[in-house]
Parts: C-alpha cells; sequence; structure tokens
C-alpha cells in the first residue's frame, strides 16, 4: 500500500480530479456532497495514493487550501489545475457560472444533480430567477459525459427530458451527520410524554414549513396538546415571510414551549435533536426523501414525509399528524 504524502510533490501519472460547487457551505446538502467528495480524495492523496484533487467554488465559509474560491469562468481558465484535471465533477442545485465549463473541457465530467426548487414555489424575487436559470440551465447538462442524481425521482425528470438511459443513474446522498448503526443515544418516548416532532432544513415556503406550523396549531387548538415541535435551520438564505411565521409562533408559545427554533445548530448539536426527537417531520412540496431523513432514520427517529414525489395531490400533513397522534 502507498505511503507517505505526496501533495508536495505529485506524479505525472496522478489521476487530477477537479470538484466544482457554485457556494460551500455548512449544513448544506449540496456543499456537503462536494465536502464528501473533496474529503475523500484528500485523505488518499495524503495516504500516498497517486491522486490529486483541487476544489472550485464562488463562495465559501471553509478555510480549506484545497478549496479555490474563484470569481467565474476566465478566473477559472487561468488556474493551471483546471487545465491539467483528468476528471471534472460537478456539484449541481442552482445557477452558477463555472457549470459552463462544460463547454470547455473535452475530458470525462460527471454531473450530480441536486435538483432545482420549482420556480412556482419561491417567494423572493432573486431566488424565483435563479431557479428559473437553473431549469433552464439544466438541458446544459447533456454535455456531461455521465449524470448521476440524488434520487429516483431526479434520474427519471432527466430521462423525460430526453437525456440517454445509459448516461443517468440515481446516486443516493449519505447522511451528513451520521450516527452509527448499533450506537444511536436516541432517548425513548416514555408513556405520558409528548410526542416530540422535529423539522430542520431551510426555512423556506418550498419546504412546507408554513404546512407544518398549520398543521400543529390546528392540533392544538383541537385540544391535543400533547405534541411539540422543534424546527431547526440555517438562516443564511431564509424566505423572510416563513422566517418571521416561525418567530412569531415560538412567540406566541414562548410561555407553554410548545414550539422552539435553534439557528445554524452545529453538527453536536443537530445530533442532540435527533436523538430528543420522535419523529422528523419533512413536508417539503418537491423532495421528500432528503439528507436529514436519512440522518432521522440512523438517529432512531420515525419520519413523516410528503408525498411529494408522485403525481397526485399531496396527503395533507394533517391528516398525518392527526394519525400519528
Amino acid at each position: 500500500m502507498p505511503s507517505g504524502n505526496r501533495h508536495d510533490h505529485p506524479g505525472p501519472d496522478d489521476l487530477r480530479v477537479a470538484l466544482y460547487s457554485g457556494v460551500v457551505f455548512g449544513h448544506d446538502a449540496v456543499s456537503t456532497s462536494f465536502l464528501h467528495k473533496l474529503r475523500i480524495l484528500t485523505r488518499l492523496r495524503d495516504a500516498g495514493f497517486p491522486v490529486e484533487v483541487i476544489g472550485f467554488t464562488h463562495a465559501t465559509d471553509y478555510v480549506d487550501p484545497d478549496i479555490r474560491l474563484v470569481s467565474g469562468l476566465s478566473d477559472l481558465m487561468r488556474s493551471p489545475e483546471f487545465a491539467a484535471a483528468d476528471v471534472h465533477v460537478f456539484e449541481y442545485g442552482m445557477w452558477f457560472e463555472l457549470l459552463n465549463a462544460l463547454f470547455l473541457i473535452d475530458r470525462p465530467s460527471l454531473v450530480i444533480d441536486h435538483n432545482t426548487t420549482p420556480v412556482e414555489l419561491i417567494n423572493e424575487p432573486e431566488v424565483r430567477l435563479a431557479c428559473a436559470k437553473s431549469r433552464h440551465e439544466r438541458h446544459n447538462l447533456t454535455r456531461a459525459t455521465y449524470d448521476a442524481t440524488d434520487g429516483e425521482f431526479t434520474r427519471d425528470e432527466l430521462l423525460a427530458m430526453g437525456f440517454a438511459a445509459d448516461s443517468v443513474s440515481a446516486l443516493h446522498l449519505p447522511a451528513a451527520t451520521a450516527t452509527p448503526v448499533g450506537s444511536s443515544t436516541h432517548v425513548s418516548r416514555r408513556p405520558g410524554d409528548p410526542v416530540r416532532l422535529l423539522y430542520i432544513g431551510r426555512f423556506v415556503r418550498a419546504k412546507g414549513v408554513l404546512d407544518l406550523l398549520d398543521a400543529v396549531e390546528a392540533l392544538w387548538a383541537d385540544g391535543t396538546t400533547d405534541v411539540t415541535l422543534t424546527m431547526a435551520g440555517s438562516v443564511r438564505f431564509p424566505d423572510t415571510a416563513v422566517l418571521a411565521a416561525i418567530e412569531e409562533a415560538c412567540a406566541a408559545h414562548r410561555e407553554d414551549g410548545l414550539v422552539t427554533m435553534h439557528v445554524d445548530a452545529s453538527d453536536a448539536e443537530i445530533a442532540a435533536l435527533y436523538a430528543a426527537s420522535d419523529v422528523l417531520v419533512m413536508p417539503s412540496h418537491h423532495e421528500g426523501f432528503c439528507v436529514p431523513v436519512i440522518e432521522a432514520m440512523t438517529s432512531g427517529c420515525y419520519v413523516i414525509g410528503s408525498d411529494a414525489g408522485r403525481s397526485e395531490e399531496h396527503t395533507s400533513e394533517l391528516q398525518l399528524l392527526t394519525n400519528l397522534v
């Protein structure tokens, strides 16, 4: 087995991999996919295997010598690592200029399609524009040697767009906050305890956050008060109306504690939230199976998800919660 560190002395036969993502931020599924690949390849490199890797992005909150900030294509083209790369891997969920590098390369390329929020589910004008551009730009993924998706639903979307069946497959996301099987610290619910619901994700309308708030408020108004809701997410790119609704709900229930909010929780804090909850609710309007669902099942939580991968009308979250309690 190779040994030693080759980072400072790459060999002429090393496999050179370039990774791309529009942004690389903590607690973001697309960024996590990028970081998983970067960390696997850097560990192989540092262990002495003949591989080199560099990650390119427009913005990041990570300080990492293997992540290179570039302003756009002209900046990217001046990078010797870009010209030397043998394989190019793109994370795609939102429009970003670096994806257009697909038109400049003549070597193998892979695009991971994380799907884009449908425009009709977005309130913020700037986000609507970005998602509209993403939907239009999605046809450019045919330039890639191969396309992978987070699940079968997105894969079927690409096939319906005319992508070749032998160049598209589903590559499911790993959990970002993993609890090894058999080592869960989940705190079981005791008789008489409230049912502890948990939501983890972005505070945006497309995630069904307002539907979830309406559902639990309806339960409480009907006299079912042995249900609590904890909401955890980042306020980096929120829907301002949704964030305001969550804050109002927390203020209205400050005394009874039925709703609580956690902002930008650490990995350890997120793991603790799973351990202290009974059910993860993922009421998203366009994705029913995402990273928090994987993490919840790994952590010992039950999962309620909206039927977002089917064409029929979504089942009411209120009815699902009523059945639960």
